[in-house]
């Protein structure tokens, strides 16, 4: 009994500061194609990823965060160097990757693209 009451007080908790985002489906391109040839596709759960030659698909899960801002992470798409969970963030049609960070918290996302933030509009 007593755990049953702990893992509804857990499901509570998550589900009060987050809420599952609908991420429309299509094309994404970025806006610095010249700086970075990357294009997202989404379909459904799904993902498409090209940039140069490199290509990748995947799941993807999505949800609002506490503060109402729409998070994606792409499942199983590994960084070039670093952390290995990757997430962009969704407003107003747009995915943003941070694509490095800094000295205490490095990691690099896309090694071909020589900016700080992906800004990728859908088509």
């Amino acid at each position: 009994m007593f755990d049953c009451k702990i893992a509804f007080l857990l499901f509570s908790l998550m589900f009060s500061t987050y809420s599952w985002a609908t991420v429309p489906d299509g094309k994404y391109i970025s806006l610095e194609f010249n700086k970075c040839g990357l294009t997202v596709n989404i379909q459904s759960d799904k993902y498409y990823i090209n940039i140069g030659n490199q290509n990748e698909s995947g799941m993807l899960s999505s949800y609002k965060s506490g503060d109402d801002k729409e998070i994606i992470t792409f499942l199983n798409m590994v960084p070039d160097q670093g952390e290995s969970k990757v997430s962009a963030g969704y407003e107003d049609g747009e995915l943003v990757f941070q694509n490095y960070g800094n000295s205490m918290n490095y990691y690099v996302l896309f090694q071909v693209c020589d900016v700080k933030y992906i800004f990728l509009r859908r088509k």
